[in-house]
C-alpha cells in the first residue's frame, strides 16, 4: 500500500479485498493443494497480529470499504460493519470507512 501511495498519492482504491492465508481449519484432515502448500512455505501464513496490521493499513488507504476474507469459524469482529457468508468454509467481513457514503 505504501508504494501505491508513494507513486499515486491521490489515486486511492475505493475497495480493497484482502485474502490472507489463514491457519489450518480446526478438524480438517486433508492437505491443501500442492501449490497452496508451497506458497505457504515460501510466504508464510502470518498470524493474527499481522492480519490486524494489514486490515488497519487497508482501512487507511481504501476510500470506501475493505473486504476481509476469513474462515467461517473465525471469531467475529465487532468492528466489522457486516459479514457475508461465502459458504461453509469462508465468510467476508466488510469494513465501511466512516468517510464513505
Amino acid at each position: 500500500f505504501d508504494r501505491l501511495l508513494e507513486y499515486h498519492p491521490t489515486m486511492r482504491p475505493n475497495i480493497i479485498f484482502l485474502d490472507p492465508m489463514h491457519e489450518e481449519k480446526y478438524g480438517k484432515s486433508a492437505l491443501p493443494k500442492f501449490k497452496i502448500q508451497l506458497a505457504r512455505k515460501l510466504v508464510g501464513r502470518g498470524n493474527e497480529e499481522d492480519h490486524t496490521q494489514l486490515l488497519q493499513t487497508a482501512r487507511t488507504v481504501a476510500t470506501q470499504r475493505v473486504v476481509f476474507k476469513k474462515p467461517s469459524n473465525a471469531p467475529t469482529d465487532p468492528s466489522a460493519s457486516f459479514s457475508v457468508s461465502g459458504g461453509r468454509a469462508v465468510r467476508y467481513d466488510v469494513y465501511k470507512n466512516s468517510n464513505s457514503t
